[in-house]
């Protein structure tokens, strides 16, 4: 299923694929405890320290989707992901209070709740850690 903003506060458990003009797809999981992977797409995407990698969310905002170079501070949305946005993901990746955050590119598509067969076709091995 297709969405045009995914709230995860009140999503329906699952995992989502959030996709952009970049190969790196970022699998959002919604639910008690939400989280993401930031899956490496390969050439042209530069490659980070915990990819491919399940994390606990500290924080999520999404920011403004310009409307002819206009925004105002409303159009930041927490603990949001929408198409035509950028997302800021912030993670704990070592669990010791060290924050790292990630902002993605502009959001082209965010469908799910994915199938496993369809997250282990994205993620491959990385993804059993994560549902």
């Amino acid at each position: 299923m297709q969405h045009e903003s995914l709230d995860l506060r009140v999503a329906r458990a699952g995992v989502y694929a959030v996709r952009s003009s970049s190969s790196t797809v970022y699998l959002v999981r919604a639910g008690a405890v939400p989280a993401m992977m930031r899956v490496h797409g390969g050439e042209g995407s530069p490659h980070l320290d915990g990819d491919d990698q399940w994390h606990p969310l500290v924080d999520l905002i999404c920011g403004p989707i310009l409307d002819g170079g206009r925004f105002t501070r409303d159009d930041f949305k927490a603990w949001t992901i929408r198409v035509g946005s950028r997302s800021r993901y912030v993670i704990d990746p070592a669990h010791v209070l060290e924050y790292r955050w990630v902002v993605g590119r502009t959001v082209t598509s965010i469908e799910g709740p994915l199938p496993a067969a369809e997250i282990e076709r994205i993620a491959g091995g990385s993804a059993r850690d994560g549902r």
